[in-house]
């Protein structure tokens, strides 16, 4: 039995290897990978080059480790994973028209002066956007610039969880986990403010 809040991950997206069952689960919430992505050209190992499929949709991910099969073990290991996996569908081509602003305003834009606080106040707005949903804090693991670290992301979440306006997390992602010095260390941690909520 879960405690009805959510912890969602990422992965494969970054052709690490990693699979379902490297990413600890704490049985205590309700886990949620994500599948990243499924996009609309054909796939990477295709030649001569991969190409635009305009809107047919292939998986992005390793299928061999992040296979039907391997759902399924993980979903007996671990009865709190979520009974559908997500999938992010991305899409690589934009109508002409499309503002490129919107999609810069929405993906990393943490500045550098980012901390608990302000992050708060982020979070504060974005949740006010969707009056009675749930907006999950999130961070991300490994080397990527422009969203904050996970230490920054573990004390927002303490902070958000205090203010008991923490309905969950989600981490971007198990494939930057698996190849850091640290491990899954994040999402221990992260897991571990959730379920203790």
């Amino acid at each position: 039995m879960t405690n009805g809040y959510l912890f969602r991950e990422y992965i494969g997206a970054q052709s690490t290897g990693v699979k379902f069952s490297d990413v600890p689960i704490n049985g205590n919430l309700s886990f949620h990978f994500i599948l990243a992505f499924a996009i609309d050209y054909t796939p990477l190992n295709q030649q001569p080059t991969p190409t635009p499929t305009n809107g047919v949709f292939h998986p992005f991910w390793d299928t061999a480790a992040l296979s039907p099969a391997a759902v399924a073990a993980v979903k007996r290991a671990h009865p709190n994973t979520y009974w559908l996996d997500g999938v992010d569908v991305d899409y690589e081509h934009f109508a002409p028209n499309a503002d490129v602003n919107t999609f810069v305003e929405c993906f990393y834009g943490y500045g550098d002066n980012t901390d608990v606080r302000l992050y708060v106040r982020f979070y504060d707005e974005q949740a006010a956007n969707y009056p009675g949903g749930k907006v999950l804090s999130s961070f991300l693991t490994g080397d990527t610039t422009g969203l904050i670290s996970p230490d920054l992301g573990i004390s927002a979440a303490r902070e958000l969880q205090r203010q008991n306006k923490l309905p969950g997390l989600f981490i971007w992602s198990a494939d930057s986990s698996k190849k850091s010095s640290y491990g899954f260390k994040y999402e221990t941690q992260g897991q571990q403010i959730i379920a203790n909520h």
